[in-house]
C-alpha cells in the first residue's frame, strides 16, 4: 500500500463539512487495520505478524486567529502535523489525532470576502522532515490535500515540482462553487488557483460538491 498523507487546510472547511470528513477518515482508518492486519498475518515473519506497517499520516492548515476569543488578527496560519508515521500503525493514536482536529478553524470571514487569504508554506510538509522520509523510496507517496487555498501559487508550484522529483503524487480536492459556503472571492480565488496547479504532472485536481451524496 502506498503512503497516503491526509492534509486539511481547516480555514476553508465549515464544521459540518469537517465533522463529515473526520467519520470518513476513522472509517478509514478501521478499515484499514481491519484489512491489512488480515494480509500482514499472512505474509509477514512470525516476529512482525503483530505489527501493522504506518501507511497514514494526518497534517492540518490552521489559523489562530480563527478562535472566537483570539486577538491574534495577525498572526500566520499554521501547519501542524497530526499524526506522522512510525515503526507501526497505531490506530488509538490515529483516531485521538483525528478527534482532536480544531472544529473552529473555519474563517467564515474569509468566505465572504472581508479578509486576505494569508499563505502557509508547506515546504515543512514536503520535506525530508516529514514525508520524504516516512516511507522508503520503494513506497510511493500520495498527499491528498482537501480545500487548500493560497494567493502565493508561484510558491506552492516551486513546492510540488520539488515533490514530483521524489515522486510524490498530490490530489486537490476542491470545493464546487455552488456550494452554500463558496461565494463571492472565495469561488474566484479557487478557480486561480486550480489553474495555475492544474499543468503538473504530479497533480490531480477533484471538484467535490458537498451538498451532493456520494453513492
Amino acid at each position: 500500500m502506498s503512503l497516503l498523507c491526509f492534509l486539511l487546510d481547516l480555514r476553508n472547511i465549515p464544521p459540518p463539512l469537517l465533522h463529515r470528513l473526520k467519520e470518513c477518515l476513522l472509517d478509514l482508518a478501521n478499515l484499514y487495520a481491519a484489512t491489512t492486519s488480515q494480509t500482514h498475518a499472512v505474509t509477514a515473519s512470525p516476529a512482525a505478524a503483530g505489527t501493522l506497517p504506518d501507511r497514514l499520516a494526518l497534517g492540518y492548515v490552521y489559523d489562530p486567529s480563527s478562535k472566537p476569543s483570539s486577538s491574534c488578527s495577525s498572526s500566520c496560519p499554521e501547519l501542524k502535523i497530526g499524526y506522522r508515521p512510525g515503526e507501526k500503525f497505531s490506530l488509538r493514536d490515529f483516531h485521538h489525532a483525528v478527534n482532536n482536529l480544531p472544529m473552529d478553524g473555519f474563517l467564515a470571514d474569509q468566505h465572504g470576502g472581508s479578509l486576505p487569504i494569508r499563505d502557509v508554506s508547506l515546504t515543512s510538509f514536503f520535506s525530508n522532515k516529514a514525508i520524504y522520509s516516512w516511507a522508503t523510496d520503494d513506497i510511493s507517496k500520495k498527499v491528498i490535500a482537501i480545500c487548500m487555498s493560497a494567493q502565493n501559487t508561484e510558491a506552492l508550484r516551486r513546492t510540488l515540482m520539488d515533490a514530483a522529483e521524489q515522486c510524490v503524487a498530490v490530489d486537490f480536492i476542491m470545493l464546487e462553487a455552488e456550494a452554500a459556503f463558496m461565494y463571492g472571492r472565495a469561488s474566484e480565488n479557487a478557480n486561480s488557483f486550480v489553474n495555475r496547479i492544474c499543468d503538473l504532472e504530479n497533480c490531480v485536481v477533484r471538484r467535490y460538491n458537498p451538498g451532493k451524496e456520494v453513492s
